[in-house]
C-alpha cells in the first residue's frame, strides 16, 4: 500500500509531543531508528569513504609533490670547511706575524738600550749608588713601556692581564679590583663559547673588557710618567762632542716607548738588524689581520646560508613527512565513513522521525499498544507433523503476541464480530490479521479473513490460498460470494475461511453502489461467523464513500523504525474524524515477511491449471 502522505497537522503534533518527550530517551529512540535505516547509512558512508580515501591519498601526493618543488638542490648546499680553513689558516698567520712583530720590537729595544747604556756610560760620572738607582727605575720603565706596546699592538685581556700583574702595578689597589673585574667578564664571555659570535651580550662583555683593559693601560702610563720623572734628575751629564756625534735621539719607529730609558737617557741612532725591522713586520701583521677580518666575514656568511639552507630541507621534510601508511589511511577513511553515514541517518531521523517505542507511540497517537511482534527463535515442535509443515510458514500459532491481541479484540464491546487492520505496509498488514485469524482459529471459532486491500492482495500470499476468484469478482458481480470463499490451513485440524482480494484492475476505484452493497454483504456474512478480520488499505479503512469496510472497530500496525510517526498521527486522526474506533496499535519489530505476490500466486495457480 502506498504512504500516506503526511500532513502539517499530523507533523505539528508529532514535533509538539517529541518537545515534551525530548531528552536522553527520545534522543535513544531516534539514534536506535537511525541504525536501522542501513541503506541511508551504507549510501552515505560509502560515498564518504571514497571521498575520503581519495581525498587522504591524494593529499599526500600534493604534498610529495610540494617537498620535492621546496627540497633544494644539493648543489645549492654552501661549503663551510675551506672557509673554516682559511680563518685557521689566517689565524695562523696573525699569530706569527703578531709572534714576529713581537720578538722585532725586544730586538730592537735590546739593541736601542745597549747603545744608549754605552753612551751614557761614556759620560755618568754618577756615584754607584745613583747609578744603581738609575738603572732600577730605567729597568721598570722600561717594562712598562715594553708591556704597555704590547697592550696597544693586541689589545686582549691577556695583555691588560700581563699589564696589570707587573711589578710596578700589581701592589695598586686600583689595578687588583680591574683584574677582577676583567676575569669576572672572561669567565661570563667564556660560557658563548670561545668563537663568540655575534651575540649583543658577547659584544657587551668584550666591549666592557676593553674598557677595563684601557683603564689599567692608562694606570700604566701614569705609572711609567710618575717613574719617568723620578729618574729625570738622575740623568748623566751631556756627553762630550765627540760621543754625542756618535750618539743621537734614537728613531721611534726602532725603539719607541719600549725601552722606558728615554727619560734617562738620549736615544740614540742605530743601524737595527734585520731581525729587529719593526716597520716591515708591524705591515705585515696588519695584513694578515686584514686577511683574518675577511675570512671571518666570509665564514659568517657562509655558516649564515647553511642554517638557510638547513631550514628549507627541514620545511620539505615536514611537507613529505604528511604520508601515512596504507592501512592507516583505509581505517581512517573506514571510520569516518561509518561516522558521517550515522550522522546522515540521524539527522535524516531527526527531520522526519519514525515509531521508536510502545511509550512515544502511545504518547503521540492517544492509543494502547496492545501488541508487539518480536522475533522469536524457531519452535521445533512444527517440524513433528505433516499438517504443521503444510502450515503457511508465515502463520505462528504460538506466538503469545497473537493470542493476546486476539483476547484484546474479541472482548466485549465490539459492535460487530468484525475488525479491521490496516497499516503502511500491505506485507505486514496481511500478516498480523492472518495470525490474528489463526489465533481465533486456535480457539474453535468458525473465523473468516477477508482481504480488502485491493491493489496488494498480500492475504493470499500470506495464507497460501489462490488469489482468485475473490473479492474483485464479488465487487464486479462476476462471481458470488460462495464462489469467492476459499478454505486454508493454519494448522493442526484448523482451517479458516478467507476471501482474497482478487485481481484489481490499476487505476481503478471501487463504484460507490458496489461498495455500499459490498459493506451490507460483509456485515451480513460477518454475522455467520464467531469472528472476522478484515484487511484494509487506509483508504477503505476511513470508511469514505467508496469504502467497503462495514465495521468501525480498527487496528492500526505499525513497523518500529520506518513507520513515520506523522504517518501515524494522521492515520488516527483521519479515523477518529470518519467514526472509527481505533481499539490499539499493533507494533512490528520484525524484519519485512518474505510474502509471494498476488502475480506469482497467480503464475502459480495457472501453473496448476495446467497441470491437472
Amino acid at each position: 500500500m502506498p504512504r500516506r502522505r503526511t500532513s502539517s497537522t499530523g507533523e505539528y503534533r508529532v514535533l509538539a509531543r517529541g518537545v515534551q518527550a525530548h531528552g536522553a530517551p527520545w534522543i535513544a529512540a531516534r539514534a536506535r531508528n537511525a541504525l536501522r535505516r542501513w541503506v541511508l547509512i551504507l549510501t552515505a558512508g560509502g560515498l564518504t569513504f571514497v571521498a575520503a580515501l581519495l581525498a587522504l591519498v591524494l593529499v599526500p601526493r600534493s604534498a610529495t609533490r610540494a617537498a620535492r618543488v621546496a627540497m633544494p638542490r644539493e648543489s645549492e648546499r654552501p661549503d663551510t670547511e675551506p672557509l673554516a680553513a682559511a680563518v685557521a689558516r689566517a689565524a695562523a698567520s696573525v699569530a706569527a706575524a703578531d709572534a714576529a712583530l713581537a720578538s722585532s720590537r725586544v730586538e730592537a729595544a735590546r739593541v736601542v738600550a745597549l747603545a744608549t747604556a754605552r753612551a751614557a756610560a761614556a759620560v755618568d760620572t754618577l756615584s754607584p749608588e745613583l747609578r744603581a738607582k738609575r738603572d732600577s727605575l730605567a729597568a721598570s720603565s722600561g717594562a712598562l713601556g715594553r708591556l704597555i706596546a704590547h697592550a696597544e699592538s693586541a689589545p686582549l685581556p691577556a695583555s691588560y692581564r700581563a699589564l696589570g700583574q707587573s711589578r710596578e702595578l700589581r701592589n695598586d689597589p686600583r689595578v687588583r679590583a680591574l683584574l677582577d673585574s676583567l676575569t669576572d667578564i672572561e669567565n661570563q664571555r667564556d660560557a658563548f663559547g670561545a668563537v663568540g659570535g655575534v651575540d649583543p651580550i658577547f659584544v657587551a662583555l668584550t666591549s666592557r673588557a676593553s674598557v677595563i683593559g684601557r683603564t689599567i693601560q692608562a694606570i700604566a702610563v701614569e705609572k711609567r710618567a710618575a717613574i719617568r720623572r723620578e729618574l729625570a734628575p738622575l740623568r748623566p751629564p751631556a756627553a762630550p762632542a765627540p760621543v754625542a756625534a756618535a750618539v743621537a735621539t734614537a728613531s721611534d719607529s726602532a725603539a719607541g716607548d719600549t725601552t722606558g730609558g728615554a727619560s734617562a737617557a738620549p736615544r740614540v741612532a742605530v743601524a737595527l738588524p734585520a731581525s729587529a725591522d719593526t716597520a716591515a713586520r708591524g705591515a705585515r701583521a696588519d695584513s694578515a689581520r686584514a686577511r683574518f677580518a675577511l675570512a671571518r666575514s666570509a665564514l659568517d656568511d657562509g655558516r649564515r646560508r647553511a642554517l638557510e639552507y638547513q631550514a628549507r630541507v627541514d620545511r620539505a621534510r615536514e611537507l613529505a613527512n604528511v604520508a601515512a601508511p596504507p592501512v592507516a589511511l583505509l581505517a581512517a577513511a573506514l571510520v569516518l565513513g561509518a561516522a558521517t553515514g550515522f550522522v546522515v541517518s540521524l539527522l535524516a531521523e531527526m527531520r522526519h522521525p519514525r515509531v521508536a517505542d510502545a511509550r512515544e507511540v502511545e504518547l503521540l497517537a492517544g492509543t494502547r499498544v496492545i501488541a508487539i511482534v518480536q522475533p522469536r527463535p524457531p519452535v521445533p515442535e512444527r517440524a513433528r507433523r505433516r499438517a504443521d509443515l503444510e502450515a503457511p510458514p508465515l502463520i505462528d500459532y504460538g506466538s503469545e503476541a497473537y493470542r493476546l491481541l486476539y483476547l484484546h479484540v474479541s472482548a466485549t464491546g465490539s459492535a460487530l464480530p468484525l475488525v479491521t487492520v490496516t497499516g503502511d505496509d500491505a506485507p505486514i498488514v496481511a500478516t498480523v490479521a492472518a495470525n490474528l485469524a489463526a489465533a481465533s482459529a486456535y480457539e474453535a471459532r468458525s473465523t473468516l479473513l477477508v482481504d480488502g486491500d485491493l491493489n496488494a492482495g498480500a492475504v493470499s500470499g500470506v495464507v497460501r490460498v489462490a488469489p482468485e476468484p475473490g473479492l474483485t469478482g464479488v465487487i464486479f458481480e462476476q462471481v458470488g460470494w460462495a464462489e469467492a470463499v476459499h478454505t486454508a490451513t493454519v494448522g493442526r485440524d484448523r482451517t479458516l475461511d478467507v476471501i482474497p482480494s482478487g485481481v484489481w484492475p490499476p487505476k481503478r476505484a471501487v463504484p460507490g453502489a458496489a461498495a455500499e452493497r459490498v459493506r451490507r454483504d460483509l456485515t451480513r456474512i460477518a454475522y455467520r461467523y464467531d469472528f472476522a478480520v478484515l484487511v484494509a488499505d487506509e483508504a477503505h479503512a476511513e470508511r469514505g464513500g467508496t469504502s467497503i469496510v462495514p465495521g468501525p472497530d480498527v487496528i492500526i500496525v505499525a513497523r518500529v523504525g520506518f513507520t513515520p510517526l506523522a504517518w501515524l498521527a494522521d492515520a488516527v486522526d483521519g479515523l477518529g474524524h470518519t467514526g472509527s474506533r481505533v481499539r490499539g496499535i499493533v507494533l512490528w519489530d520484525v524484519d519485512v515477511p518474505q510474502v509471494p505476490t498476488r502475480e506469482e500466486m497467480v503464475a502459480a495457480q495457472r501453473g496448476r491449471r495446467v497441470a491437472a
